[in-house]
This record gives structure tokens, C-alpha cells and sequence, in this order.
């Protein structure tokens, strides 16, 4: 996952990355050099699992400044198109 912070100003920030129980699977704080920081995060979630309906990953960016939360909800959907065509002979 790439999380993309445009904010309009530097600073620090607290992640937390939570699973679809509120369990915290990871949490740092990182300080941003510019208004636009961008960093990857690789979790361990088998395909089953992202494929699954009650997945579901939040990811909570706080403002160390501001103390301000903004809350990402990642979620997965899959769906089967399947398309029939009938043609007269």
C-alpha cells in the first residue's frame, strides 16, 4: 500500500494501520520533509484474505501539530462478470 500525504505543510505525523478488528498491526511516527511525502507500506495478507468480504485495513494519519486524525479505510471487492451472447444463425 502507498500512502500520499498532501498536506500544506511539513511536519510530523503519527500512522497507525489497524485491521477490520481495530487490532494496530503497525504504528510510527514520521516526520515529512515536504508538503507531499509518499511511502509504501508492505503488509502481510495472504490473497484469500484481501479477497475476503470482512476485510478490511484502516490506516489513522495524525498531525503531531494539530493533533487532527484523518481516518483511510481500505477495502477489497471482488466481482465475476460473465457475459452470454446469443446470436441467430
Amino acid at each position: 500500500f502507498q500512502l500520499n500525504l498532501n498536506n500544506g505543510d511539513a511536519g510530523a505525523y503519527y500512522i497507525k494501520i489497524k485491521d477490520e478488528n481495530n487490532n494496530v498491526l503497525y504504528s510510527e511516527k514520521l516526520t515529512a520533509k515536504d508538503a507531499n511525502y509518499s511511502r509504501n507500506y508492505r503488509l502481510a495478507v495472504d490473497e484469500d484474505d484481501l479477497n475476503s468480504a470482512t476485510f478490511g485495513v484502516t490506516f489513522e494519519v495524525t498531525s503531531a501539530k494539530t493533533n487532527k486524525t484523518q481516518i483511510y479505510k481500505i477495502s477489497s471487492q471482488t466481482s465475476v462478470k460473465k457475459n452470454i451472447v446469443i446470436a441467430k444463425l
